[in-house]
């Protein structure tokens, strides 16, 4: 499995067969990227767990990205990954 930040790495381990969970970066908008989520490649974003912080398109949140990471505390999405994690 691998776990980390959305990008080329997960990408490249969904296309290999690889579980993932990925974390995505505030500024991302998960809904254009997210392919191919199922059981075994999972992800998070804290538009999922926050969604009144988003007022705007997430692309011109980048340089807000101090402060949104600040409320993208891992206990927001441990469940999720420790259900990923015991599959």
């Amino acid at each position: 499995a691998l776990i980390g930040n959305e990008g080329g790495a997960i990408n490249m381990a969904k296309a290999l067969g690889i579980r993932t969970f990925a974390i995505y970066s505030p500024w991302i908008d998960k809904a254009s990227w997210n392919l191919f989520e199922d059981e075994n490649n999972v992800s998070v974003h804290l538009k999922d767990y926050k969604p009144e912080l988003y007022t705007k398109p997430e692309k011109e949140y980048k340089k807000e990205a101090s402060v949104l990471y600040n409320e993208f505390k891992p206990n927001l999405y441990m469940d999720k990954l420790e259900n990923f994690l015991s599959h």
